[in-house]
């Protein structure tokens, strides 16, 4: 038994030592760490932005950290970073749901935000922009700050919230080194915004008011500092700034540039700037905001405004102008996206909240509504529905939008466009039979026809056809008029689609059916160069060749990736497609030899000489099949022809299908591919 257990300690030293020369790269390549490859994920960048701050007093939102969720992606979690930096996260590839909650030093949250639908992509950093909001649950703090110079002489002082008087006890007055410091500090329900004014008097005759409002959030502090100067007691105001027409509504917003005005006065023109008159002379102090109500669509109007108090009144503001239009009605029927059976819809939408004499319908093939897409054109509808008198084609999907116009040709806006498909059960299939099927890989394909062979198409339908007819790529077949359809054999090379319109009951239905032809090849196959397909462009994503074809066995076991002095070659790239080009690069500029991708471009195999060192990805797909292929060195590493610098080039280990980057003067395996 001892014996027996030397022996097996001499045999597992013997075999560790196999493994750790194997992997040391002694029979094959020496590689450098510079760069190694992990497949599967991507990094997540976020972008937390806080919302704006505006004229009415909000908390500064203080985030000690981040806690951030991920759901309904390849796996949940959960993450809490620091606020000191951008956040970065490593995830899996796929898509995510994420949402983020702001923590304050404490740990509790004091703003959140989510968004949906974010793509993570293998090795790619995503940034994506979230804004935080302010929770607006449970209670917060408002901490407003009043000062003036003590020699001012205010006797007293009569705080407001929302207009009723505050409760001694809830604030305080001090005097400190000539100024005098009024503070009120208060827990409020948080969500709501609050409209604070503090009246300061000297013999029961104002001498100056200040308004502010005020938004609470919950579990955050509303704070600020209001310092009064001489100029704000019994002064008038300064003059309201940024005044601005909102195009298309009947919304004024301009910035509130004083704290002492008792309310704003707004004038309005119309046509021109020569009949300003009053439209409001009582515009709520500290508001940023008013809707004229009384303002007629269709008209051009022109709005000034100055802010008063009880010493006068400011300078005006700027000008601001524009045509009022009808507003835009609201699509009710069909809705946005609906598959819609009938070939002649009806259409619903809401009436004008503006009296309106008729509407005008646009629908279209595209969503630009350009000339040449027009399909309806209807002005002076008048009524709020309307049932199309023409037909639409089945299969089809169409764009409408309506405007309201008045009795004046005052036109409203257009409304957001709608989309419909019309989609009628007739069960209309086209069927084939084809001579020499290829089992079907191709993405958006219904068949792959081989070059100089026919197949027969055949229409089958429900009810009663009244005609058929045939369409090659939008050009009607000749002479094809029945149900079933025979052609192919004179068709060149490329992609086709056919097309099938059948008359029944007067509507004229269409299905379609897209194909391929040419000399097709699976996975797996053999190549015409003897070599194994071992990838096939389903998508399309290729102009210059379909597929890749590996060569049936490694055309070296051991050799350079330098012609004996080490350069930057420039100019190649890891991608798919790119090895070829590589490949020509490399040689044009090491010349003759015997290096790696030299003996790749004058490879010749069944009179196929046009061979090529493959790019790093190539060189991956090759990696994913590699069974199908077969004769790699499992445990040996492979040269690419994508360049890292001077001294290094791309390798892939296909014992781990982990890359590397390989000093040029080593030697590794080399298997060619072609392109076709």
């Amino acid at each position: 038994m001892e014996k027996q257990s030397i022996l097996m300690v001499f045999i597992k030293v013997i075999l560790l030592v196999i493994v750790l020369t194997f992997s040391s790269g002694f029979f094959s390549c020496r590689f450098s760490p510079i760069e190694t490859e992990q497949r599967g994920t991507g990094v997540l960048q976020l972008i937390l932005e806080e919302q704006g701050i505006s004229r009415t007093v909000k908390p500064v939102l203080t985030i000690d950290s981040y806690r951030i969720y991920f759901a309904n992606g390849p796996e949940e979690k959960s993450a809490v970073l620091s606020s000191n930096s951008m956040p970065e996260i490593t995830l899996a590839i796929g898509s995510w749901d994420i949402r983020v909650e702001a923590l304050n030093e404490a740990g509790g949250p004091v703003a959140e935000g989510e968004v949906s639908g974010i793509i993570i992509s293998a090795d790619t950093t995503t940034p994506v922009d979230l804004d935080l909001e302010p929770i607006e649950s449970g209670t917060g703090t408002v901490d407003l700050i009043i000062t003036w110079p003590e020699y001012i002489g205010i006797d007293s002082y009569e705080p407001l919230l929302n207009g009723s008087p505050i409760n001694s006890g809830d604030y305080s007055v001090s005097s400190t080194e000539g100024v005098v410091r009024f503070q009120y500090s208060q827990e409020l329900n948080a969500g709501v915004t609050f409209r604070f004014q503090l009246l300061l008097k000297t013999a029961a005759l104002l001498q100056a008011n200040v308004i502010e409002m005020v938004q609470i959030y919950g579990g955050l502090i509303s704070q600020k500092t209001i310092t009064l100067t001489d100029s704000d007691f019994t002064h008038t105001p300064t003059a309201p700034t940024d005044l601005l027409f909102v195009p298309g509504t009947i919304t004024l917003t301009w910035n509130d540039t004083s704290n002492i005005e008792t309310a704003f006065v707004v004038e309005r023109s119309t046509g021109d700037e020569s009949n300003y008159a009053v439209v409001n002379g009582s515009v709520s102090a500290g508001s940023e905001s008013w809707q004229d109500t009384t303002a007629a669509y269709g008209y051009t109007y022109y709005y000034r405004m100055k802010a008063v108090n009880d010493f006068g009144e400011s300078a005006y503001s700027n000008t601001s102008s524009d045509d009022l239009l009808i507003p835009a009605v609201t699509l009710l029927s069909p809705s946005n996206g609906e598959e819609v059976e009938d070939i002649t819809p009806d259409l619903d939408w809401s009436d004008s909240l503006y009296t309106s004499e008729y509407y005008n319908l646009d629908i279209a093939l595209d969503s630009g509504f350009d000339p040449g897409d027009m399909v309806v054109q209807e002005s002076g509808l008048n009524s709020s529905d309307i049932t199309l008198p023409s037909s639409l084609i089945n299969g089809q999907t169409y764009y409408w939008r309506i405007k309201a116009v008045d009795g004046s040709d005052a036109y409203g806006q257009w409304s957001a466009v709608f989309s419909f498909t019309i989609d009628i059960d007739t069960d209309i299939t086209i069927t084939e039979d084809m001579n020499n099927p290829v089992t079907l890989l191709l993405v958006g394909y219904d068949a792959e026809l081989l070059t100089g062979t026919d197949m027969n198409l055949t229409v089958t339908h429900s009810g009663t056809a009244d005609s058929y007819s045939w369409y090659l790529d939008s050009q009607q077949i000749i002479g094809a008029d029945q149900a079933s359809v025979s052609f192919g054999s004179n068709l060149g090379d490329g992609s086709y689609t056919i097309t099938s319109v059948v008359e029944l009951d007067g509507a004229y239905l269409s299905v379609s059916y897209n194909f391929k032809v040419g000399l097709y090849y699976n996975l797996g196959d053999t190549g015409p160069a003897g070599g194994v397909i071992f990838f096939k462009d389903v998508n399309d994503d290729y102009e210059d060749f379909d597929y890749l074809e590996a060569a049936p066995g490694d055309i070296s076991t051991g050799i350079q990736w330098y012609n004996g002095t080490n350069f930057l070659v420039g100019g190649t790239f890891g991608e798919i497609g790119y090895g070829e080009n590589n490949t020509a690069t490399i040689v044009g500029r090491q010349g003759a030899g015997s290096y790696a991708a030299y003996i790749c471009k004058y490879y010749d195999l069944s009179d196929y000489n046009d061979w090529f060192l493959p790019s790093y990805d190539e060189l991956y797909l090759m990696y994913q099949k590699r069974y199908s292929i077969g004769g790699f060195y499992e445990i040996g590493e492979y040269w690419s022809s994508s360049e890292l610098n001077s001294d290094f080039a791309r390798i892939l280990g296909f014992s781990s299908g982990v890359g590397m980057d390989s000093g040029k003067e080593f030697t590794c395996r080399v298997r060619p591919i072609r392109a076709f």
